[in-house]
């Protein structure tokens, strides 16, 4: 159960989905659902959704559209349910944050679906440790591209033009770093493998010695780089050497 809020059935016909909490998940229809759920509704093992119950009496779905949707199509009169009164206070920010919560607990969405929601202001980690978000790899990687992320990693994220892993990988090996994290991303869109451009991130990190910023990547001259990329391909090999022995 969610804060300790007690379950009750609430008749399908008189719930609706809340436009003022959109589905957290890329790619939902206007019924909030991404994919389908097959068969029919069974209640059997299933869990409440989550209903805010509206000023003026509304009840709308802030989570659990797909088992929602599935009981309209199902016909079920019930369903198991949870109540967040807005009279008690519980605001819009409190209903987006629950629905995000609750889907990366359950494994729900895309990492890129998350990051936005751990970029809230104000949002620290002891409250992502306590909720428990960091315990599953979805809200793990999403919060370390939100926190250690430039925005132009973020945005390639976002566009699926890096990976879940490769996005990560690069945020944690330059926290806040945008040359470095930029030189992550172009190596890996010209199609090195990301276990190189990480390497490559860290030789130009190395060569750089103790300046304070990365600036322009030191302003390297060509050579220098070529001398950076020999570096990153020796250590991926001796890498691959070690995951084969």
């Amino acid at each position: 159960m969610v804060d300790g809020l007690k379950p009750i059935d609430l008749p399908v016909a008189s719930l609706k989905l809340s436009k003022d909490v959109p589905q957290y998940k890329s790619g939902a229809s206007k019924k909030g659902v991404v994919e389908e759920l097959g068969g029919t509704f069974d209640p059997l093992g299933v869990g409440p959704i989550q209903i805010w119950e509206r000023l003026n009496s509304d009840l709308e779905v802030i989570s659990g559209r797909h088992r929602f949707d599935l009981a309209q199509r199902s016909g079920t009169k019930f369903i198991s349910s949870q109540i967040h009164r807005e009279a008690d206070g519980f605001n819009v920010e409190q209903a987006t944050a629950l629905d995000a919560l609750l889907n990366i607990k359950e494994g729900q969405g895309k990492v890129k679906d998350y990051v936005q929601f751990f970029q809230r202001p104000g949002y620290t980690r002891e409250e992502a440790e306590s909720s428990g978000v960091l315990a599953r790899s979805l809200g793990k990687r999403a919060y370390s591209i939100a926190t250690n992320g430039v925005s132009d990693l973020v945005a390639s994220h976002r566009a699926d033009l890096i990976s879940d892993e490769a996005a990560t990988l690069i945020a944690e090996t330059a926290p806040q770093d945008a040359a470095l994290q930029n030189l992550g991303m172009k190596a890996v869109k010209e199609g090195k493998s990301i276990a190189n451009s990480i390497n490559l991130m860290q030789a130009v990190k190395s060569m750089a010695g103790d300046r304070e910023s990365t600036g322009d990547l030191f302003g390297f001259d060509d050579s220098a780089m070529r001398e950076a990329e020999q570096m990153a391909e020796y250590a991926s090999k001796v890498q691959r050497d070690l995951g084969q022995r």
